[in-house]
Parts: structure tokens; C-alpha cells; sequence
């Protein structure tokens, strides 16, 4: 007998095999809102559904969408100007920005802000926006006047957020996805970055505690006083030999004290025995009373009442702040938080009404807007976003890869330690090939294709890793057709065109010279890293292993989408292609580069990172 998934799996080939049999469009599309931002009347909702290219602009009142805008191709991030007339639309495909005339529902113009466009910050007054360019690791400045991008600013890696100290703006507080470090840091952590907004000059960066991962939305308190950011807090350091309290991956809310420009305190979002995974956003109401919390894993919301948790703070002794990184529940015993069901799964972005009574979340994979009572912390209801569309067997996989209700107590998801399906720049002492030899996570990108996985081989095939994935690092043992729709999802993945080409995908001069160097004889970079893969599926011992590794040859990783799978070599220990091709090749083990010139090395770099 099928399974209800399976079942709902079926139907959704029958439509297919009919749109293409009758040459019909008979199946919706998913909607997979994202962000949502309120007017500031409360009137209004505006959320960007990032699978089907258009905002929606909801009536909270009559609980219904009133009007869906083409936006296209994949909206993100949203803002919304202080008079309301213009609603700003990242694009995390094209890297522009849709600027949404909002009283006549159409978009009046784009402005290119990067290649990767996310999170969205406004000015005050409206004069700048903030546009954080996720594979460039950089943020764009829009001068809205002009409409044009007029400062660019450096960040660290895969910034995703921002948001500016009130009430003047001075300071911009920008969240890294990943942490640039080696694997081989046991403090390896991502960082925020700080710029002054008036001389657009960096303010320095916060760097978090070890293993402050996959790192998403930021925001500022109304009065100005903390930003709260929420992340992974990853427990690289030990094996994963226990998953029960926490002891491989939690969720956590740093908060940042921004007078002093230095971190307060990492809290925990877990309970004693259930975790609370992948946090994604973080709102404050305008109150300042409350900070919502959405947690894509266990698709729920977290209300944390600030008054409490600032009095919690205040009584921690200054020394014993940095451990409340491993106090689970600590929110709970302050009567500080407490946690409502989203009203459907994968919840992303959140908006508080003006009187910070509702919060409204995104359902990524439900279509829907979940409603949130504050006040007592319960859902009250969920708005229809486009029609019920049954997920096929790649969403279903999806759907189960970033699900950590498939955990033993929901603390983590496959999508934990491989964020968008790629990778958390962390290493892990995984016990498939015995104990104290850590390695780098890899990118799912093409798992399906790479014959033996991990960097030791010790898994046949993608279908052997992802069942003994569930089994011996969430502790569960899925079901088959569950398994099944992983390995769909999995062999669906598709890469990103490089950031690093032009914008007709063509290399650059740099790139079209480092091709050459690439594929010269001489420098033997072609001859393992060949194919439409750039590699040749076998073992190979380039002087690396240590004595901890128990052998010298490691499993040759695919070059595609190399510029965004750092740090690099099987135990991470690389920051930069560079570092891999100099630092760590003193003897030529790993292509001929001793004679290369700096010039020509940083040619080589830039053709890897056009893959």
C-alpha cells in the first residue's frame, strides 16, 4: 500500500505527464514566500514568493491576497519606502532590485545591485538602501534618488542581512552566512561586519563563538541599544557520537551590545530536549517588546519578550556571560520565550503589525502566511497564498532535507551542516572512518554523480550516504520513500553561473588566461580536475594526509561552484584557492605551480572560481 507521500508524489507525475501529453500548463507552480514586510498602516502585506517570480500584496484584514505583482526571477528580500509608494524587491538569480510601484502594482524599473541579491535594508529617511550581495561577498549602496548603486562594501562572506542602529542609522550591522577561517581553527566562527554609514568606512568586524555557523537575520532593538542575531551554533569540536541535549548543532541568538560595538551574550533557542532548528529570521516588534524568531527546521516561531530577557541578561556575572552558550532552556527558565507551530513548514521571513499584536511568517513550503498571536503565543490562522499544489518527489526531497522533524528531538536537519545544499566551512569528525580525523563538509552539488563520497570514499554512492546520514548523524531511521525523495532532490540541484564571469557568462581576460594555464601540460591541473565535472572520480594522494588521516589518497572534489565551497584540501585547512595552489603545494604534489608567478597564479584562481 502507498503511503500518503507517495501517493501525493504519483499525482504530481500524473500532471506532469499530462502538461507535456496535452501540451497544457496544469500544474501550479509553488509560491515558496520568503520575505514579508507590513505597510506602515498596517493595512497591507507585501511577501515575495521565490519560486513563483511575483510578489503578493495580502489584506491581513480579510485574510486574503488582493493582488499578485510579476517580479521575476527569484525574489528575496523586501523594503518598503516610508511613504509606501515604493516596495524594493531583491533578486537572489539576477542580483537586481525591482523597484514595485506599489499604488499601480506593476514594477517601475530595476536597479543592479551585484550578482546575489538577499536581505534588504532601508535609511530612515529612505535616501539608501542596502543591498547585501551574497556570492560577491559584498553590500551594495542605492542612492534611491539616482537609482544606482554608488558605494560598494566589503564584507566577509555570504553576507545575507544587514540592519542600521537606530535612530540616526550611523552603524550597519551585516551577518555572514559562513566563517572564512581554516576548518582546522577550533574557534572557527563566522563574523558581522560593522560599517560607519556616513563615511561608508569600516567599523571592524564581531567574530562569534566557536562554531556560530550559518548565521541569518539581524536586527536592531527600537531603542538602539542591542542587535539580536540568530544562527547555528555547531559543535564541530567533538565527534557526533550524541545527539540528545544538543551535542552536535543548536540553535542561538546572539546579542551585540552596539555602543560598546561588542557581543553581550550568545543564548541558546533549545530546550532540554528538543532543539530549536535553523533559525532564519529575527523581528523585533516596533514596541520593542518582542523578537520573533522563525525556525525553518522545526516550523515553528519563537517570542522572546525582550523586557525579560534583558532583566535575565543583567543578572548574569560579566565572567559567566560566554557560558550561557551552552545553557539550554536558560530562555525558557527566564520566562523569556515561548514557541507557536508557523501553520505550515520551512518558515522564512517574519513581519509584526504596528501595534505588535500578530506576526506573520512565511511558510516556505506550505504557500502560506502563518498568523501569530503575541500575546498568547499561539497561531491563530493561515492565509492562502496560491493553490494547494501537491509536491512532486524533488520538493518532497527538498522538504525532507531541510526538515528536522526527521531528527531524533528536532535538533538539526540535513541542511544544518550543508546550508542551501552546499556547505558550513566546518570540519567534522564523522565516525564512518574512525575517530580524531576531522574533515571539511562537501556540497551535495552533483553528489549523485561523484562515485564514492566523503573525502575518504567511504561511502559507495549518494544513496548509501544519505540513508546512513538520517541514520548516524539525526539519528533516525527514515523511510525508504522518504530516502528516495532526498536522492530526487539531491540529483536535481543545479549550479549557479559563477558570479566571478561576466554578466554574459563569459570569462574575463584574467579567467580566459588562467584556462590556458589551467589546461597547460606542464602545470597538470587537466589531468585529474577533466571532464564536464572537472574531475576524475578517483583517490589521489597530493600531500596532504597526516598521521590522524590513516591514509594518504582522498577523494578527488568536482571544481564546479569551487569559488563557493571553501575552505579548501580534505581537512579544510586552505582558506583560498591560492593558499591551495602555494601554501599547501610546496612539493608540486598537486599540479606542477612551484614556477607559476604570482600573476599567473592569481590567473589560475580566477578561471577556478568562473567554474
Amino acid at each position: 500500500m502507498m503511503s500518503g507521500v507517495q501517493r501525493a508524489a504519483l499525482l504530481a507525475a500524473v500532471l506532469g505527464c499530462a502538461s507535456w501529453i496535452w501540451g497544457a500548463e496544469t500544474r501550479a507552480v509553488y509560491q515558496s514566500p520568503y520575505g514579508v514586510v507590513m505597510s506602515a498602516d498596517g493595512s497591507r502585506l507585501f511577501v515575495s514568493h521565490h519560486t513563483a517570480g511575483v510578489v503578493s500584496v495580502v489584506d491581513p484584514a480579510a485574510r486574503k491576497v488582493v493582488q499578485t505583482i510579476p517580479v521575476g526571477p527569484a525574489p528575496t528580500g523586501l523594503a518598503l519606502s516610508p511613504d509606501g509608494a515604493t516596495l524594493y524587491v531583491a533578486d537572489g538569480d539576477d542580483g537586481s532590485v525591482a523597484l514595485v510601484d506599489v499604488k499601480a502594482g506593476r514594477v517601475a524599473g530595476k536597479i543592479e545591485a551585484g550578482r546575489s541579491a538577499f536581505g534588504l535594508t532601508l535609511s530612515a529617511d529612505g535616501s539608501r538602501l542596502y543591498v547585501c550581495d551574497q556570492f560577491l561577498n559584498r553590500v551594495c549602496v542605492v542612492d534611491t534618488a539616482k537609482k544606482q548603486t554608488v558605494v560598494q562594501l566589503g564584507v566577509t562572506r555570504e553576507p545575507m542581512f544587514s540592519s542600521l542602529q537606530p535612530p540616526d542609522g550611523k552603524t550597519l550591522f551585516i551577518t555572514n552566512l559562513l566563517p572564512v577561517g581554516p576548518a582546522t581553527d577550533p574557534d572557527n566562527a563566522a563574523v558581522v561586519d560593522l560599517y560607519d554609514t556616513a563615511s561608508t568606512k569600516s567599523l571592524g568586524q564581531i567574530r562569534l563563538p566557536s562554531g556560530c555557523v550559518d548565521v541569518h537575520q539581524v536586527t536592531c532593538t527600537p531603542d538602539g541599544k542591542w542587535a539580536c542575531l540568530v544562527h547555528v551554533v555547531a559543535r564541530f569540536n567533538i565527534p557526533p557520537t550524541q545527539l540528545e541535549r544538543g551535542w552536535i548543532n543548536n540553535g542561538g541568538l546572539t546579542i551585540i551590545d552596539t555602543q560598546t560595538r561588542k557581543m553581550v551574550a550568545t543564548v541558546l533557542l533549545d530546550e532540554v530536549g528538543q532543539g530549536s532548528a535553523n533559525p532564519f529570521a529575527a523581528v523585533c516588534s516596533a514596541d520593542g517588546k518582542t523578537l520573533a524568531v522563525s525556525f525553518m527546521g522545526t516550523h515553528e516561531v519563537g517570542l522572546i519578550d525582550l523586557g525579560k530577557a534583558r532583566e535575565a541578561v543583567a543578572k548574569v556575572k560579566a565572567e559567566d556571560l560566554p557560558g550561557l552558550v551552552n545553557e539550554l532552556s536558560w530562555l525558557r527558565r527566564a520566562e523569556a520565550i515561548r514557541r507557536a507551530p508557523s501553520g505550515g513548514q520551512g518558515p522564512r521571513g517574519i513581519a509584526i503589525d504596528p501595534q505588535g499584536k500578530k506576526a506573520y511568517v512565511a511558510n516556505y513550503y506550505g504557500d502560506s502566511l502563518g498568523i501569530i498571536d503575541i500575546e498568547r503565543g499561539r497561531l491563530e490562522g493561515t492565509i492562502a497564498l496560491g493553490p494547494k499544489v501537491a509536491p512532486d518527489a524533488v520538493r518532497q526531497g527538498e522538504m525532507n532535507f531541510f526538515d528536522a522533524q526527521l531528527c531524533f528531538q528536532k535538533w538539526q536537519s540535513c541542511g544544518t551542516c550543508h546550508p542551501d545544499t552546499r556547505v558550513d566551512g566546518l570540519n567534522w569528525d564523522l565516525l564512518n572512518d574512525g575517530i580524531g580525523n576531522p574533515k571539511n563538509a562537501r556540497s551535495m552539488l552533483d553528489a549523485h554523480r561523484r562515485g564514492a563520497m566523503m573525502a575518504s570514499g567511504i561511502r559507495q554512492t549518494m544513496e548509501v550516504a544519505v540513508r546512513a546520514g538520517f541514520k548516524f548523524i539525526q539519528f533516525h531511521e527514515i523511510a525508504e520513500d522518504h530516502a528516495k525523495f532526498v536522492d530526487e532532490y539531491i540529483r536535481s540541484l543545479k549550479a549557479r553561473p559563477s558570479p566571478y564571469r561576466n554578466r554574459d557568462g563569459s570569462l574575463t581576460p584574467a579567467a580566459q588566461r588562467g584556462e590556458q594555464i589551467f589546461k597547460n601540460p606542464k602545470v597538470a591541473c587537466a589531468i585529474c580536475h577533466s571532464g564536464p565535472l572537472y574531475t576524475d572520480l578517483k583517490m589521489h594522494n597530493v600531500g596532504t594526509g597526516t598521521p590522524i588521516d590513516g591514509r594518504d589518497d582522498f577523494t578527488n572534489p568536482s571544481l564546479i561552484e569551487v569559488y563557493r565551497t571553501g575552505p579548501y584540501l580534505h581537512d579544510g585547512r586552505a582558506v583560498t584557492l591560492g593558499e591551495v595552489l602555494t601554501k599547501f603545494n610546496p612539493n608540486n604534489r598537486h599540479g606542477n605551480t612551484s614556477n607559476l608567478s604570482r600573476e599567473e597564479i592569481d590567473d589560475l584562481v580566477a578561471f577556478l572560481l568562473s567554474l
